[in-house]
């Protein structure tokens, strides 16, 4: 049988409590989701000697995922591109939970295509901790890709409900502040794994109706992602003359509020604007030719009419999908040197179900 890679790049799942804090400490961390597996009920525990392979990230290159930078995320993407993902029987990255959604909306695009199953695996607290659901995401990725779940980005996570969630990983989004539970955007993208870890068949076939059809032994990418793309989220006051749009900026994409919308200021197309409408900075934006990307919103009879004005007002991306994948997607394209109408087409393009259904 071929071996799980497992890929340690920090986290919660890789620390240890320390003096009243929680430090990274993988070595500790590994050990103890690797001896937990070994002592669970799992119909494979008894194969834990020789099912994982430790990839040998580089301790140095580590971090708690709240410090995870797009330069780091490129470390990661460059160890793993080291490795003939053929050869395995799947991959399984230990990651924090707090940029949790953002590396797992990148990985989708990333990994498009992939041969195996890629699991990206966090904690809410150390797997030492009994009260963490570490030990059980983790085994939730081992099973499943022991039982061949079909090729993809997935994320496997136990709520505070008690019960384990299965993700595609291109609209997973970000925890709520104060929570420590994981939602989808898209329902069609998660399904629910039985108590007792054991998996219907009808989840095999849903995820491989989902699976990217295309496969290749390793993936395509850019070796360093730029860090030219800005992300702006809305506020009730947000005033767009305090941002400086410097010449470096190769996008901007710009969150909006629960129901799709964003601020135009006016009520009506014949009314002015001032700088804290999404307006003045799509004027901006014009002068300087920086692509401005909207989500997650949608045209469709039910949104509202700031999106339309906004829409007709200038040349707008507007994607239905999380801020995240939309962020993330945006920064993998530039970063593939993507410009104009090309990149513009790849927004719109289905890589990965990222488009919230």
């Amino acid at each position: 049988m071929k071996k799980i890679l497992t890929v340690y790049t920090g986290g919660t799942i890789c620390s240890s409590p320390e003096a009243g804090q929680r430090k990274l400490n993988t070595s500790v961390a590994r050990s103890a989701l690797i001896y937990n597996f070994s002592k669970r009920d799992s119909d494979f525990a008894s194969l834990t000697e020789n099912l994982f392979e430790d990839s040998g990230f580089a301790t140095s290159n580590q971090t708690l995922s709240e410090n995870m930078t797009l330069a780091r995320l490129s470390q990661i993407l460059n160890h793993i591109s080291e490795f003939n993902l053929n050869d395995y029987a799947g991959v399984i990255v230990m990651h924090g939970t707090d940029t949790l959604a953002y590396t797992a909306a990148l990985f989708s695009f990333a990994f498009s295509g992939t041969p195996i199953p890629v699991m990206l695996v966090s904690g809410n607290r150390p797997p030492m901790d009994d009260k963490s659901n570490a030990n059980a995401n983790f085994r939730t990725a081992v099973e499943l890709i022991i039982k061949n779940i079909a090729p993809n980005v997935y994320v496997p996570y136990r709520n505070s409900d008690g019960n384990i969630y299965l993700h595609l990983a291109s609209t997973l989004m970000s925890c709520n502040n104060f929570s420590e539970d994981f939602f989808n955007a898209s329902p069609n993208n998660v399904m629910m794994i039985n108590p007792d870890f054991s998996c219907d068949k009808e989840l095999f076939t849903h995820f491989a109706e989902l699976s990217v059809a295309e496969t290749t032994g390793n993936f395509a990418h850019p070796h360093k992602l730029t860090d030219t793309v800005s992300l702006i989220m809305p506020y009730t006051g947000l005033d767009y003359s305090t941002f400086s749009l410097s010449d470096s900026i190769g996008a901007i994409v710009h969150g909006t509020y629960h129901s799709g919308t964003i601020c135009v200021e006016r009520t009506n197309v014949n009314e002015s604007f001032s700088s804290h409408s999404i307006l003045w900075l799509m004027d901006k934006c014009s002068e300087k030719n920086i692509p401005l990307i909207l989500a997650p919103s949608c045209l469709n009879s039910d949104q509202y009419s700031s999106v339309y004005d906004a829409a007709a007002y200038s040349n707008i991306t507007i994607l239905n999908m999380t801020t995240e994948a939309a962020y993330m997607k945006t920064v993998w394209g530039v970063s593939l040197r993507l410009t104009g109408d090309e990149l513009t087409d790849y927004l719109k393009k289905n890589v990965n179900n990222e488009f919230v259904s």
